[in-house]
């Protein structure tokens, strides 16, 4: 297992990746911050995550999570990445 933290705001950030197998994230965030798995995460098309919220999630082989803030508060989220 692997764990990063990250601070997000207004541009999106790339939290995790999958390279050669899926794997499992665990996400916490101190903000509101929306999640997808492309660059482009809006709060229009991203899964909202609220102050405190965390979210497990498998994610397939070659892909990404990306996240935005959702608000003027910059927000730390904290990734777990396992198999």
């Amino acid at each position: 297992m692997e764990s990063q933290q990250f601070s997000v705001d207004g541009v999106a950030v790339k939290i995790g990746s999958t390279n050669g197998s899926p794997a499992r994230f665990w996400i916490h965030t101190t903000q509101t911050i929306y999640v997808n798995g492309k660059s482009t995460v809006t709060s229009g098309n991203g899964f909202k995550m609220d102050n405190g919220d965390q979210f497990e999630i498998l994610v397939a082989d070659n892909q990404e999570l990306w996240a935005i803030g959702g608000g003027g508060t910059a927000a730390t989220v904290y990734v777990m990445k396992g198999v």
